[in-house]
């Protein structure tokens, strides 16, 4: 498999079951914290829903006792924790859940010398360009955040757009909420590593950060040091989607003459292909249903994307064989166009399956199983987890 999106192995359904088949959850609790340590590598695909979270966890669960697999399961949970906050607190994807507790006065730009990979730390060169490359350890991601948010003083929620940007595998809620983790506004404590950590989980030492962790403490909450980057007029601040790259389509007149076609319009987000089960078969010309896949421009334009992330979305659309369109609800209204299924792209998938009122068999976590529950807001992960076992195991114990 090759480290860029636009050579990304496209993996189906059944051979990612195949890697779990043969995964080992047991090396995955011990060693999932190593830069080389075992994983499965799967999350772009489970972004994707190519293996939904409930499959992965079945599969795991076939093989090896829920204490054995706890820890994969959990990770595996974890998108889902972040849905559940943003479900019911939406603005936590821009402001801080908790007040910040360091008080620190952040840099409101990434600046170029990062963007570009040319610090002066080779460490942090070296993970940027895994960013950019697309695969990037999750610890790593952690430390390249705890790094922008406490070493540089970056600020948290300009650190997670530019993350968001490259990353290939990352929901916006799980991406945001983390670095507010990061940063403490969403933890009891910062994230924040020490050169021991980083020897012994990277092998690689940072001179900077040779300390205790309550001298490193110390240090990076002090409010009277300086910035380690320079931020002024190379400041970076401007991310754009490379509409130009996005492989579309279909226009407006296309759609018009599906219209007068009495073809059924049936508009889907990628994340809907395997949902849907739709078949490469029944999408031809003469089919009584015109499947296109929606690329919603506005939402495109808050959260931008990077060439590489739209490379990877063109692959997996092209891939059903499925037209696609840049659209937003302004151009379908106006051209007359009367669309089968509507939804918002930036809601958690769970909040719109269930406002069409639909069974959400995807989901694994205790809040599907009644309404009522929704009202509750968890805002611990372990607190939410340890409530949405029981439900996890009976999830696979039905498939066995």
């Amino acid at each position: 498999m090759q480290d860029t999106a636009s050579h990304f192995s496209l993996l189906t359904n059944q051979q990612c079951l195949a890697i779990l088949d043969s995964f080992d959850v047991q090396q995955y609790a011990k060693k999932r914290n190593f830069v080389d340590g075992t994983v499965s590598k799967l999350s772009p695909y489970l972004t994707l829903w190519i293996i939904s979270p409930q499959e992965a966890i079945t599969a795991i669960l076939q093989k090896y006792s829920f204490d054995q697999a706890e820890k994969f399961v959990q990770e595996l949970t974890r998108k889902e924790f972040f849905q559940h906050v943003v479900f019911h607190n939406p603005e936590y994807l821009h402001q801080d859940v908790w007040t910040d507790k360091t008080d620190l006065q952040r840099a409101d730009a990434i600046p170029n010398t990062l963007d570009e990979a040319k610090t002066q730390t080779d460490r942090v060169n070296t993970v940027v360009s895994k960013l950019k490359a697309w695969r990037l350890h999750n610890h790593e991601r952690m430390r390249l955040a705890s790094r922008c948010t406490h070493v540089a003083q970056l600020h948290r929620k300009k650190c997670a757009d530019w993350t968001y940007y490259y990353f290939l595998d990352w929901d916006l809620w799980p991406n945001h909420l983390s670095r507010q983790r990061v940063q403490s506004t969403f933890a009891n404590k910062p994230y924040i590593m020490n050169s021991d950590n980083l020897q012994k989980y990277s092998s690689c030492a940072d001179p900077n950060l040779d300390m205790s962790y309550e001298e490193l403490a110390k240090h990076l909450f002090d409010t009277k040091r300086e910035y380690i980057f320079s931020i002024g007029d190379d400041a970076y601040s401007t991310l754009l989607t490379p509409y130009s790259d996005i492989a579309w389509q279909v226009d407006i007149k296309d759609m018009q003459d599906y219209k007068e076609s009495k073809k059924k319009i049936v508009c889907l987000s990628p994340r809907d292909f395997h949902h849907t089960k739709i078949e490469q078969t029944k999408i031809t010309k003469n089919s009584s249903i015109q499947y296109i896949c929606v690329i919603e421009k506005e939402y495109f334009d808050k959260h931008p994307r990077s060439k590489n992330r739209i490379a990877f979305l063109n692959q997996y659309i092209n891939h059903f064989g499925i037209s696609s369109y840049i659209w937003s609800i302004h151009d379908l209204l106006e051209a007359g166009i009367v669309i089968h299924k509507a939804y918002e792209q930036i809601r958690p998938i769970y909040m719109w399956r269930n406002s069409l009122g639909k069974t959400i068999e995807s989901l694994i976590s205790y809040n599907r199983l009644s309404p009522v529950s929704w009202t509750q807001c968890i805002p611990k992960f372990f607190s939410w987890f340890n409530k949405s076992k029981k439900h996890i195991k009976d999830l696979a114990n039905r498939t066995k």
